[in-house]
């Protein structure tokens, strides 16, 4: 439905009921002082009988400029063809027309009390009954809990908005007083930064020194607006974790992950790892592919446990012991053939060849033992 209409119903000289049930039928040659009074005129028709209006786009005359959809005659706003005839049904009940989009309303001291609920982490569902309690009745609210969802999201991007600046700002001042500092942002169409990539010069001795092999894990998010947070990170020759580069992504796409390992290489001066070590996301995987096509692909053995015994974990109650001893042969074999040995074993000794995560963990065994 159209703004305007949004705006009209959206301030405080929401028409009152009588002002609705009293709305006028349309007639042709009736005249208004102004456009935006013809069409609050219209719009209480259309609440009164069920349903909702917009406003036709204006037309030009392409020789003289001039309005001839909607044209001022003498100073005032006439009518000058109505058809009221509809191809669908009204719905002139005010338990549903309240939902069409044009009709509802909300007031501002509405918006502070949804706002002070939000506060308070109440869902949507919840903060329905208290404007229920309130009105006294669920017809009497103008909005419904998709509204309610509408506003959080909207105030959570202004949110994330004021952050990524505050965020921008830090960089600028990291910019000048840390050495080596960089960093990259993803832009979308409509010029809002959607992820983040930054490092300083000790990411960039770290990776020439240990980038052989690299863990890029994403199953970190941030507790306000769960972007996946990558770190990206390597370890030295005293087993101990370093860090080559940080990540903040607005989703798990495969275009994301092409855009931060695209940066990340080039922020290395083209150098690809030899290894890269991930969990079994399939965007990742085609990722990979695509940017780092001299590096090997495995899955980290981590997530291969922790997905093992979820998928599992029924079999695993009925048969004591079976996860211990896969852990074993994948832990404690020296060559690829104890491994399919032992790991063949196992499955039957247990009798667990028809289980079906067990059997594609073996077929895809290259790739994470």
């Amino acid at each position: 439905m159209e703004e305007e209409m949004d705006k009209m119903f959206n301030t405080d000289d929401y028409p009152a009921v009588e002002e609705i049930i009293s709305a006028a039928i349309p007639k042709e040659g009736a005249r208004f002082k102004t456009r935006d009074d013809a069409f609050y005129r219209y719009a209480l028709y259309a609440r009164k009988e069920g349903f909702a209006v917009k406003k036709s786009s204006s037309k030009r005359s392409g020789k003289n400029g001039e309005i001839y959809m909607q044209t001022e005659f003498d100073g005032y706003w006439y009518i000058k063809k109505i058809q009221l005839e509809h191809n669908h049904l009204l719905e002139p009940t005010d338990y549903l027309i309240r939902f069409a989009h044009c009709h509802k309303r909300m007031t501002d001291l509405d918006r502070r009390l949804i706002h002070l609920q939000q506060m308070g982490r109440l869902p949507p569902r919840k903060m329905m009954l208290i404007f229920r309690s309130i009105r006294g009745k669920f017809r009497g609210i103008p909005f419904d809990a998709i509204d309610l969802s509408n506003i959080k999201s909207q105030q959570q991007q202004i949110e994330k908005d004021h952050d990524i600046q505050k965020c921008l700002e830090r960089f600028k001042t990291l910019q000048k007083t840390v050495p080596g500092f960089y960093h990259a942002m993803e832009i979308d169409s409509e010029k809002r930064v959607r992820s983040l990539f930054w490092m300083d010069a000790m990411c960039v001795m770290n990776y020439n020194l240990f980038g052989d092999y690299i863990s890029f894990d994403t199953t970190f998010s941030t507790n306000n607006y769960g972007l996946p947070f990558v770190p990206i990170v390597g370890v030295n020759n005293h087993g101990s974790t370093v860090l080559f580069a940080v990540a903040l992504l607005k989703d798990q796409t495969t275009d994301t992950f092409i855009w931060v390992l695209e940066t990340f290489v080039q922020a290395m001066g083209g150098k690809e790892p030899k290894t890269i070590i991930t969990d079994q996301d399939k965007a990742m995987k085609k990722a990979i592919k695509i940017v780092l096509k001299s590096t090997t692909h495995r899955n980290c053995y981590y997530h291969i446990v922790t997905k093992m015994s979820q998928k599992e974990s029924t079999f695993f109650a009925k048969n004591i012991g079976l996860s211990e001893m896969l852990m074993y042969i994948a832990k404690n074999a020296f060559t690829p053939a104890e491994f399919e040995m032992g790991w063949n074993k196992v499955i039957e000794d247990y009798n667990a060849g028809g289980e079906e995560h067990l059997s594609k963990l073996f077929r895809i065994r290259h790739r994470w033992c």
